[in-house]
């Protein structure tokens, strides 16, 4: 009676359902030769609601009768398991008999209520855990129902338009898939955790894999069925539920950090790029073997996020296995495992466009370099030898992120993605270097001592080496600048590269003292100087070729090298006296202002040279500051005075006036001091010393024409007598020399009004010549 007409097969159109009762067995009276085969159809048409009606009320008594069969059957469970099996067959016969998926539900849980008498007298009496068998043996028999209702909804029910009535809401494969789902998890979940607490369920691995198995089965062929929405991230977990299966079968989860854990992630996350990268080729075979087109849509979505967690996870579980396992096999094993793996997330980039994939792509994999460097030392190994290594691997990947972001190709995303990460993993890359030095004088500071490897000296050194010249060649090559800085900023790179090789020093310094002793230390001042001179030289040797970009940060650096040994001329003390050092530094910034007119460095010539003087003099008790004050002040003020002469272009009128007043009555007035702090009766020679100097004032001021000198050099020659006339009248009781002086201005004062009066027109030009003079 279940035997199809040739017009009610699956392949026949179209359903008959989809008509009325007459005319849909109109064809078939016609092709079956009778009005008694037409009557029979229309018959069971409209009987069938009742027909089904008592086909369930008599299947639900033969299985409660199958059920009790279980409990007093000599012969169970085979006529249980036979009966449900058979009912199962029938309901699933007439839903494809009717055309009604409705009705596979029937049938598919009829399937599995067979398993259950079956799996459930196999169980032995006294075991511990029947639940997990059963559930397990449930789960493989209803995934695989699952699977033959979705190949009778591909095959027959999705080409026939079926009445509302008798189609399901959710298909039973799609149920079956969920429900398969769900139950392997909550058995992995408990499995693992299980194993973590320490009470480790004794479930058949047979059956636990026969679940696993063929729960993956179905939900793979869940990708021929277009309406299941969660198909490829069903597979995805459930890959992962085998992962931790398989862990769980080698008692992984009792060594939580063992290398297994990131190389099995890691392999994971490849495998599923290189499916993701191969999807279109499966698609074309799985057409090629007659089978139904596949669902082409993109699942990058969900699929990326997913591999970068379980990427990260390999990452972490790569870094507990560098501080906790001892054999250096499993550590590189896991730590390379883990890089292989990262090439997973850079096939699933190339399906995509995101950048942002793109730069976790790149911080993963600088992460798992530093991870692959750690597996190489003991669990043990001191903090400076690991941050050496980080450093070199930082390095090393700053190096391949600037050759990748100077290569411009054509559709290629990463040299962008690498010039946006070239700035962060260079803040790193300095930010491990200054972590490795701080430590280095940590320890010297404290007393100890940097107990380093000598391979490891090396490495940090070729580091600084290597990025000091990296810095420079980016100065004077832009092209392969990955930040593309400006011209006017570029000079940053030779600065960075001074301030790398200044930590070079300090490295070598603390790693290896013994390299400075003897005339290097003693003499360390000269030696800094010697690299102040050389770097001015270079400076000036590069501007005139017209390499600005090097030029400037040489002339400049080199400019205020000097200052170092200065300011830290107590903290390292030398052989090097600092009258001799500041005698050296004057005569530096002398010749810096001579050759760049510069009014600065006149000022740090005249400074720096004064100061010499004054250590020199502070040496003399004679020559003490309050006995002698012009010997301290006059050579300072000549020197301002010279330096704004030298300058005097860059100077306004006004200022450079204000200049040479105070210049010159620091001079006229120290040396006046002198006179009256020392007196004339001891030192006879005081007051000559100021009228020197005001006739020298005097002299210079008709020379060039300096109104400044000419007043107060006149001014002061008049102070000088007066003082050595009242000396000779008061110490020696020369007291005729006031009428001679006063004979003598009387006089003069007659001349002048005299010349006024004669030659007036020439003595008013004298007097408006004086003013134009500066």
């Amino acid at each position: 009676s279940l035997a199809l007409p040739n017009d009610l097969r699956p392949d026949a159109a179209p359903a008959l359902s989809s008509a009325p009762v007459a005319l849909q067995y109109e064809r078939h009276d016609r092709v079956a030769g009778g009005p008694v085969t037409s009557a029979v159809y229309v018959a069971g048409e409209l009987l069938q609601p009742a027909v089904m009606r008592w086909t369930g009320i008599a299947s639900a008594l033969a299985v409660l009768l199958s059920a009790r069969a279980m409990a007093g059957d000599p012969s169970r469970p085979w006529w249980s398991v036979g009966t449900t099996a058979t009912i199962s067959i029938l309901w699933a016969a007439l839903a494809c008999w009717l055309v009604a998926p409705r009705l596979l539900y029937a049938g598919g849980l009829l399937l599995n209520l067979a398993a259950t008498f079956w799996f459930a007298d196999r169980i032995a009496p006294g075991s511990a855990t029947p639940i997990f068998d059963v559930t397990s043996a449930n789960i493989a028999v209803l995934a695989l129902c699952g699977l033959a209702t979705l190949v009778l909804h591909l095959n027959l029910f999705t080409r026939r338009p079926l009445e509302p009535a008798r189609v399901a809401r959710l298909p039973f494969h799609r149920f079956a898939a969920t429900v398969s789902l769900i139950g392997v998890l909550a058995t992995t979940c408990i499995l693992v955790t299980g194993d973590v607490t320490g009470h480790r369920a004794g479930a058949s691995a047979l059956l636990t894999w026969a679940a696993l198995g063929s729960t993956i089965v179905l939900s793979a062929a869940m990708l021929w069925d277009a309406a299941a929405p969660f198909a490829l991230p069903e597979v995805y977990v459930l890959g992962l539920a085998a992962l931790a299966v398989a862990l769980h079968a080698v008692h992984y989860f009792h060594q939580p950090l063992h290398a297994g854990g990131a190389i099995t992630a890691a392999a994971y996350v490849l495998a599923t790029g290189v499916l993701y990268a191969c999807r279109h080729g499966l698609i074309r075979v799985a057409g090629s073997l007659g089978m139904p087109p596949m669902r082409r849509e993109n699942q990058i979505d969900w699929l990326a996020p997913a591999s970068v967690l379980l990427a990260t996870v390999s990452i972490a579980l790569t870094f507990a296995t560098d501080f906790t396992i001892t054999g250096m096999a499993p550590r590189l094993a896991a730590a390379t495992v883990t890089i292989i793996g990262l090439g997973g997330l850079m096939l699933l980039a190339r399906g995509t466009e995101r950048v942002d994939l793109r730069r976790i792509i790149f911080a993963l994999l600088r992460i798992s370099a530093v991870a692959w460097g750690w597996a190489w030392l003991p669990p043990g190994a001191e903090w400076l030898t690991r941050a050496a290594v980080l450093v070199s691997v930082l390095g090393i990947s700053l190096l391949a992120c600037g050759f990748i972001a100077a290569r411009e190709r054509e559709g290629s995303l990463w040299p962008a993605v690498a010039r946006h990460a070239f700035g962060s993993l260079t803040f790193g890359w300095v930010a491990s270097l200054l972590l490795t030095i701080g430590l280095e004088v940590a320890l010297r500071v404290s007393g100890g001592s940097a107990h380093f490897a000598g391979w490891a000296i090396a490495v940090v050194l070729i580091n600084l080496i290597a990025g000091a010249t990296a810095g420079v060649l980016l100065a004077v090559s832009p092209r392969r600048d990955p930040l593309a800085l400006p011209a006017a900023v570029r000079g940053a790179y030779v600065y960075a590269a001074e301030a790398l090789l200044a930590l070079a020093f300090v490295h070598l310094r603390v790693t290896m003292p013994w390299l400075f002793g003897g005339v290097l230390s003693q003499y360390w001042p000269l030696v800094v100087m010697a690299l102040a001179f050389g770097g001015v030289a270079l400076g000036e040797v590069f501007r005139r070729r017209g390499t600005i970009a090097l030029s400037s940060p040489l002339f400049t650096s080199g400019a205020f090298l000097p200052l170092l040994p200065v300011a830290a001329f107590w903290l390292a003390p030398s052989r090097v006296e600092l009258w001799g050092l500041l005698f050296t530094v004057g005569a530096f910034y002398a010749i810096l202002s001579a050759a760049r007119r510069s009014f600065a460095f006149g000022v740090l010539a005249a400074l720096a040279a004064n100061g010499g003087l004054w250590s020199l003099l502070a040496r003399q008790p004679a020559l003490a500051f309050l006995v002698h004050p012009q010997v301290w002040l006059i050579p300072a003020a000549a020197s301002v005075l010279a330096a704004a002469q030298l300058n005097r272009d860059r100077l306004t009128a006004g200022q450079l006036r204000f200049v040479r007043y105070c210049c010159l009555m620091v001079v006229y007035v120290s040396s006046t001091a002198d006179i009256f702090l020392n007196g004339v009766k001891d030192h006879p020679a005081l007051p000559l010393v100021l009228a020197g100097l005001s006739v020298t004032g005097v002299m210079l001021g008709i020379l060039f024409r300096l109104r400044a000198f000419l007043f107060l050099g006149t001014s002061f020659l008049a102070l000088s007598i007066v003082t050595m006339i009242y000396f000779a009248s008061v110490d020696l009781h020369w007291t005729w020399l006031w009428y001679v002086a006063g004979i003598l201005l009387g006089a003069a004062i007659l001349v002048t009004f005299a010349l006024f009066e004669k030659k007036r027109a020439e003595m008013v030009a004298l007097v408006e010549g004086l003013k134009r003079w500066q």
